[in-house]
């Protein structure tokens, strides 16, 4: 049922995501997903850990791909919007916030909501802190929130490009973070 859900969410979006659906499209009655899971909310909580999953997956793939600290800050970059470039259904579910929690700056900034998105964001912080040391904890995390907020930003933007534009907003991107960096 959680590989179907992805699949739905990836091929459809979030709005196409329900228990019913997934249960259709598994060939079995309407009321099996209850079985496994309580409502739609507990359903997307089991499919934000198998995206969240994918996603650190990426990132950390990422930084493999520079060897100093500002490389790592565009490989984060581009590895974050080429996952929901790949995946655009997996946007919605990334900050997904259940219907007893609603959405507040609180939950935004410190993430007691969705840890797994808090964790997710560690590779930034970590290459922030290298770019940029000596800062407090919360001169670092402004701009961590800073980068996190426009990459985020970029990456709605882009998505809603057509798929032969992406590598030239890419670089716009990343001409955008060189210019935000402090000169070596």
């Amino acid at each position: 049922m959680l590989d179907k859900a992805l699949q739905i969410l990836d091929a459809e979006g979030f709005e196409a995501l329900t228990l019913r659906r997934v249960a259709r499209d598994c060939g079995v009655s309407h009321m099996a997903p209850y079985r496994h899971y309580a409502n739609k909310d507990a359903l997307v909580q089991a499919v934000l850990g198998q995206v969240m999953q994918s996603f650190s997956n990426a990132q950390a793939a990422a930084l493999t791909q520079a060897s100093d600290a500002r490389g790592q800050l565009l490989a984060l970059g581009r590895a974050y919007l080429q996952f929901f470039l790949e995946h655009p259904g997996y946007l919605d579910v990334f900050h997904y916030q259940p219907a007893d929690k609603p959405r507040s700056f609180e939950l935004l900034i410190h993430n007691t909501g969705q840890p797994e998105t808090w964790e997710a964001l560690q590779p930034l912080v970590q290459t922030i802190s290298a770019i940029f040391p000596g800062e407090s904890m919360p001169e670092t995390m402004q701009r961590v929130y800073f980068y996190w907020f426009m990459i985020h930003g970029c990456t709605t933007l882009v998505g809603d490009l057509a798929p032969e534009d992406h590598e030239q907003a890419l670089k716009l991107i990343e001409a955008v973070v060189f210019t935000s960096l402090p000169r070596k």
